[in-house]
């Protein structure tokens, strides 16, 4: 460390940030995949099976997100973090690819069934503060 009278503030400061940063994925994987499973599992509405409830539950999400990463917690070298990354980069190029097919209809149309206008304004180009005002900060 650079002045190692501060070390352990450092590593304090460093350990809440990333203490937050892992609160915020959590709380985001919980209430996206919570809306997800409830959007997909609409037309089973009057199923009576136990698995319908589990599958719309905050904590189930939370918990199979929780168990999903903490393995990986405990690496002992960084090494072994490429499987992760490999990973993660698969995941990407997976959602872009589904982003890119869902955008021009090869997965179907969204607005298939409605009956009133679904669809915002599409734009090709856009202007820097037009993308940055549109940005959740």
């Amino acid at each position: 460390a650079a002045v190692p009278q501060y070390t352990i503030l450092i590593d304090a400061a460093v350990s809440l940030k990333c203490f937050g940063v892992a609160t915020g994925y959590l709380i985001t994987v919980g209430d996206c995949m919570v809306e997800a499973f409830a959007l997909l599992l609409s037309t089973y509405e009057n199923d009576d099976s136990t698995l319908h409830p589990m599958l719309v539950s905050r904590k189930t999400w939370v918990t199979f997100a929780l168990l999903a990463v903490l393995p990986v917690s405990f690496f002992h070298q960084f090494h072994k973090l490429k499987f992760a990354s490999a990973t993660a980069l698969i995941f990407v190029f997976g959602l872009t690819a589904g982003i890119v097919a869902y955008a021009h209809h090869l997965l179907g149309d969204p607005c298939a069934g409605s009956q009133e206008e679904c669809r915002g304004i599409i734009e090709s180009v856009t202007t820097v503060p037009t993308t940055i005002s549109k940005l959740p900060i």
